[in-house]
């Protein structure tokens, strides 16, 4: 009876072991067919594979749009020409204070639909490409796309640093520049000429006498420190590490000797109002609303009369719209498509007062990407001829361009000095 109960387990046991086999092989089978419809659905990660009509249903349905944005780009006649026509969608807004901030937020697993944040800086779109939270655009799906000056197509939309698999990932919507100003009535009573070199930072002339207010944001002045510097485009793009010496030495320097700082562009003309310094920078934006509210502001290489010395020149930058690659499956990739669509509009709608690019020049004093908008019947044109915009590829030709690429891992070599700049000046 024992040997029979002995049998009778091991015959139990080798039924169990069979069934274990089989479920084995079952889960393996399974497995390897999940993983290859995961990439026929994706393309091997570059999202939904589309169908003989080229669409997927997983594009389409959505009912909000998440958008990445920086303060005041969340002004609704952008994008008003979106929901009207899509009026049953929710445009939520996230916004940051700075390109990094939002980098971080994607380190940690944050995610966008839309984003406006420093997605024309390579360093920084490779970075989001990194993290696997971009998507490819479709160009045929933004009807207004054939309206940009061929420059930003060229430039950005078609040039290599934009684009993977041969797809582009970024759509350039507006641009503006980067300058010195200065307190034009403290210049005349010190007797001096408007700075003409972004060497004025450190220079005694300027920090002894009107003082200069230091910008702590190394991602819009270290291009201008180089030139000032005498190194080139190529120069600042691969730089050897005395350069890199001697820039943390003018950034120390700068730190050294300034009247007093601060973090947001927005503060640099109160800061020359008050007359606590004579020298800042700032965007065109926040020159306009200094000179709009009465401060005696020069830009350097736009108020007549004032221009850089040879080599230097104010900063072009470009900004643009990328969509995330959730989109893809979540339903709202056609959506960001057509968010946009309506933000690069050259036409204003009475209606619902949806602006468009218009928006940007009117209240920002910045241009678009649209060849359209600077000519239309409805954009302020005082502020095209202060601004110069008549002739905006000149404008752009003739500064320091941002778009001289930098490697992620040149500017990380570049922030490491500014840190180290400012920790040797006692900050």
């Amino acid at each position: 009876s024992v040997l029979l109960i002995v049998k009778e387990e091991k015959k139990i046991m080798n039924s169990f072991g069979q069934m274990k086999r089989y479920g084995i092989a079952i889960i393996v089978i399974v497995v390897v067919l999940a993983g290859i419809a995961t990439y026929m659905y994706t393309r091997g990660g570059e999202g939904p594979v589309e169908n003989e009509q080229g669409e997927h249903p997983g594009w389409y349905g959505g009912d909000e749009l998440v958008v990445w944005e920086w303060g005041g780009y969340d002004y609704e006649n952008y994008y008003r020409g979106f929901t009207k026509k899509h009026p049953d969608v929710e445009v939520k807004f996230k916004i940051y204070g700075s390109i990094s901030e939002a980098v971080s937020k994607l380190a940690a697993g944050g995610r966008f639909d839309v984003s406006h944040m420093g997605v024309t800086y390579p360093r920084f779109l490779d970075r989001y490409y990194a993290q696997d939270s971009v998507a490819p655009i479709k160009t045929e799906w933004i009807s207004r796309y054939e309206n940009l000056y061929d420059f930003f197509k060229t430039n950005y939309v078609e040039d290599e640093h934009f684009r993977w698999n041969g797809k582009p990932y970024m759509i350039p919507t507006d641009w503006g520049t980067t300058s010195l100003i200065y307190n034009r009535e403290m210049f005349e009573e010190a007797g001096l000429e408007p700075p003409n070199s972004w060497s004025a930072l450190w220079d005694p002339k300027y920090t002894e006498t009107v003082g200069v207010a230091m910008w702590t944001a190394p991602g819009e002045i270290t291009q201008g420190i180089m030139a000032a510097l005498g190194y080139s485009l190529e120069e600042y793009k691969h730089p050897t590490e005395e350069m890199l010496d001697e820039y943390e030495n003018a950034v120390q320097k700068s730190f050294e000797r300034m009247s007093t700082s601060y973090t947001s562009g927005y503060k640099s003309y109160s800061i020359l109002g008050k007359e606590e310094a004579g020298i800042a920078m700032c965007w065109d934006e926040a020159y306009a609303y200094g000179i709009q509210g009465g401060v005696p502001l020069g830009y350097v290489g736009i108020t007549p009369g004032t221009g850089f010395r040879e080599g230097e020149g104010y900063i072009t930058w470009v900004s643009g719209l990328a969509i995330g690659k959730r989109t893809m499956t979540n339903g709202r990739y056609k959506l960001a498509h057509d968010f946009i669509d309506a933000w690069i509009s050259a036409e204003y709608d009475p209606e619902t007062g949806a602006e468009g690019g218009l928006a940007n020049l009117n209240r920002y004093y910045y241009a678009s990407t649209n060849k359209n908008v600077a000519k239309s019947p409805y954009a302020n044109q005082e502020i095209v001829e202060m601004m110069n915009l008549d002739n905006p590829i000149e404008k752009l030709e003739t500064g320091l361009p941002v778009r001289s690429f930098l490697d992620a891992t040149v500017w990380d070599k570049y922030t490491d000095r500014w840190i180290r700049a400012k920790t040797k000046a006692g900050l």
